[in-house]
């Protein structure tokens, strides 16, 4: 079910929040096949999926895939995120630039810190209203919207970048809670299933339920017709670094004031990482391994 953007009576509170996002080499010519979605969560932080971000690395071929990147991106590597600055065809583009990019291992969620790139973005960036959270994934049987830039065409001739996306919205119903995790392959990490695809492009794009973002969108299987998002959940464990080195993490933006969550002291104090064998005691997942998964549980673990 598409959702008409002439109809949304909140979209114009969530348009001006959700991005497209591509990487691109500059001086360049490249028609950009890597492209995503994204949404704006603070001032100067956006979220995606790591997925994305990972997929970005082919752009360069000076980046080993196999090495991935610890924060900063090198000048000569580039990711911009944009949005248009109205609901037109030919609105103005509104440019945003990745600064750093910390990958959380735990979850397909990555944090971006972000600055704005051109005069539209400098003048939109006070003006943002940012939406609250809620880091417990919506109820089976709940309907969500999920909005992003779907079957995106971009070329960047070596000097001008020539944009085919256009922002589309979804609705879908969720029809199972796959935690810890659904898999040890491709969603090793806490998600829920949707009844339903979406087109390639809305990877890293905004769920919402009931007003509030409640995950961002990983993908699903070429051979299932149904789609997973990553759970926010996991994030209350997630510590990210400026380009000078400071260490913050998601706690201290909401305790802080910068991100509201709806359910932070419900949820938080439940969030832990264990070890492989203990997190999935009592689950149908298969296999075992040596990695340590977040887990959450009604009331808070013994330590």
């Amino acid at each position: 079910m598409s959702i008409r953007m002439d109809t949304m009576g909140w979209l114009r509170t969530v348009f001006p929040l959700v991005v497209g996002m591509y990487p691109w080499v500059p001086d360049e010519h490249q028609e950009i096949r890597d492209a995503g979605s994204g949404v704006l969560v603070a001032p100067g932080i956006a979220l995606t999926a790591a997925h994305v971000t990972r997929s970005f690395l082919r752009m360069d071929s000076r980046v080993d895939p196999s090495r991935r990147r610890k924060g900063t991106f090198v000048p000569q590597y580039t990711t911009m995120l944009y949005r248009p600055s109205e609901i037109s065809p030919i609105a103005t583009v509104v440019n945003w630039a990745v600064d750093v990019d910390w990958s959380r291992t735990h979850t397909d969620i990555d944090i971006l810190q972000i600055v704005p790139v051109n005069d539209a973005a400098q003048q939109a960036a006070p003006d943002l209203v940012y939406l609250p959270w809620r880091l417990l994934p919506p109820p089976v049987g709940g309907q969500v919207r999920l909005y992003g830039y779907p079957l995106p065409g971009i070329v960047n001739d070596g000097h001008d970048h020539h944009l085919r996306m256009q922002l589309v919205g979804e609705i879908a119903t969720v029809d199972e809670i796959c935690e810890p995790m659904r898999d040890h392959g491709m969603f090793s990490f806490p998600t829920y299933r949707l009844n339903r695809r979406l087109d390639h492009g809305f990877s890293g794009g905004p769920v919402f339920f009931d007003g509030a973002l409640v995950g961002i969108f990983s993908g699903g299987p070429d051979y299932e017709d149904v789609s997973y998002v990553a759970s926010l959940w996991p994030l209350a464990l997630a510590t990210f670094h400026e380009r000078s080195g400071a260490e913050h993490c998601v706690t201290e933006l909401v305790n802080g004031g910068v991100i509201s969550v709806i359910d932070w002291d419900a949820a938080r104090e439940s969030i832990q990482l264990r070890e492989c064998e203990d997190a999935l005691k009592g689950s149908t997942v298969a296999g075992r391994c040596a990695d340590r998964h977040v887990v959450r549980h009604a009331a808070p673990l013994a330590v």
